[in-house]
């Protein structure tokens, strides 16, 4: 959780996490998430992990202006 707590106060980041599952989950195919963003900054990252096992780690990610997230 520290590694999640310095990314939101570095980056200014809202940062959502489940609790690590406590049994197998099985994705197969394609996966797509609807996010829709409203903010008034000119500028927004978005980035998604799924990560098997361990601690979440956030992606560097670059920033995309608002206006590509239309």
């Amino acid at each position: 959780m520290e590694n999640t707590q310095n990314t939101q106060n570095i980056h200014k980041a809202l940062i959502c996490q489940t609790e690590t599952f406590t049994s197998d989950l099985c994705l197969n195919g394609p996966i797509q998430a609807d996010i829709w963003v409203r903010t008034t900054n000119t500028e927004a990252a978005v980035a998604v992990a799924v990560v098997p096992g361990r601690a979440m780690r956030v992606p560097v990610v670059p920033v995309v202006p608002t206006s590509a997230l239309n």
